[in-house]
């Protein structure tokens, strides 16, 4: 993958899961949330064919589960048309 690519992804994460303005802080300063949000955005990030998660949305609250369940939603037509386009 070019490294335009992967940065671009990279970039683009941290809003997704809402860390926007949390880019700059340590891991230790980061809460149990943030931590999932951050695991989350990993995973996102490579547009995986198959993402298995257990329960990955137990440590959010009510809105930010709904808000990454579509983003996840998202993602998953983006791969499956990028798939296609191969």
């Amino acid at each position: 993958m070019p490294e335009r690519v992967i940065r671009e992804r990279v970039d683009e994460m941290p809003d997704v899961v809402g860390l926007t303005k949390y880019r700059t802080y340590y891991p230790k300063q980061h809460s149990v949330s943030m931590v999932q949000r951050t695991v989350i955005a990993r995973a996102f990030a490579t547009y995986p064919e198959l993402l298995l998660m257990d329960e990955p949305y137990g440590q959010l609250d009510l809105g930010l589960r709904f808000r990454l369940e579509d983003e996840l939603v998202k993602i998953r037509t983006e791969v499956t048309d990028m798939i296609k386009w191969w």
